[in-house]
């Protein structure tokens, strides 16, 4: 069952790579094992199941999208490549021609976008209470219905 509760999570966090011949960013939306102010802490697995379903090498129609501002109506470019690794959920993404897909690539240049963040809906079965010496009482959290990055 799905917890109707849309939620962002912001990561900051620099890109590692921008490639002006092809516009294209690699970077992180999301890291894994840090407790944010919502007092979740995402677990590597987390995405897998959206990834296999609406990610890049999915045959769904409505694919995990990247957004300015979490808003559906300024996507911002095309997701290459969207995977868990060891730290989080990492993608590569070709930026747009658009105007929204120039003046992002150009505030990446510049170092002025820094962050990126998640939108997703809590899916029950992922979300538990849990208690541990690092962290103090947090959401552990398994699994997710991801939409953008």
């Amino acid at each position: 069952m799905i917890n109707n509760n849309f939620k962002c999570k912001t990561l900051a966090l620099d890109i590692s790579d921008i490639d002006p011949a092809t516009r294209k960013v690699v970077g992180y939306f999301s890291t894994f094992d840090v407790k944010d102010s919502d007092n979740d802490v995402i677990r590597k697995g987390a995405y897998a199941n959206s990834i296999a379903q609406k990610g890049v090498y999915s045959n769904s129609n409505r694919k995990i999208a990247h957004l300015w501002n979490h808003n559906w109506d300024e996507p911002i470019g095309k997701l290459l490549e969207l995977e868990e690794d060891d730290l989080g959920l990492r993608f590569v993404s070709q930026l747009g021609r658009s105007q929204k897909g120039q003046d992002t690539f150009l505030n990446y240049q510049d170092g002025i976008i820094r962050e990126h963040s998640v939108g997703f809906y809590y899916l029950e079965s992922g979300v538990q209470v849990a208690q541990d010496s690092e962290f103090g009482i947090y959401n552990n959290i398994t699994n997710v219905d991801l939409f953008e990055g």
